[in-house]
């Protein structure tokens, strides 16, 4: 049987440990400002622009702009890419078939 030693763990009597505060709180953390509206995505694989259709779509709101991410996966060589279009508030969403609005 292992022998108990009579040392105690953690900080000495009276001291603390000193804990630096996080660099980026949570409440200022500021989103990446959004890309410029696209017109048609390609694969970043084989650049192709063929795809399936868009599913688990995401949308955000920041700065006077809608930005709306759209996942689909490549029909040639099969990667997942998500689509990231942003549009001003009060705009016309884009359409399901990756054009931006007028």
């Amino acid at each position: 049987m292992a022998k108990r030693t009579k040392t105690k763990r953690g900080p000495e009597k009276g001291q603390t440990y000193d804990m630096a505060p996080p660099t980026v709180s949570v409440e200022t953390a500021q989103p990446p400002p959004p890309d410029p509206p696209s017109v048609a995505t390609e694969c970043p694989a084989c650049k192709s622009a063929r795809r399936t259709p868009y599913y688990s779509r995401r949308r955000m709101v920041y700065d006077g702009q809608v930005i709306l991410w759209r996942r689909c996966k490549c029909l040639d060589c099969g990667q997942i890419r998500v689509d990231r279009i942003s549009y001003p508030i009060g705009a016309e969403p884009p359409s399901e078939n990756g054009e931006a609005p007028v």
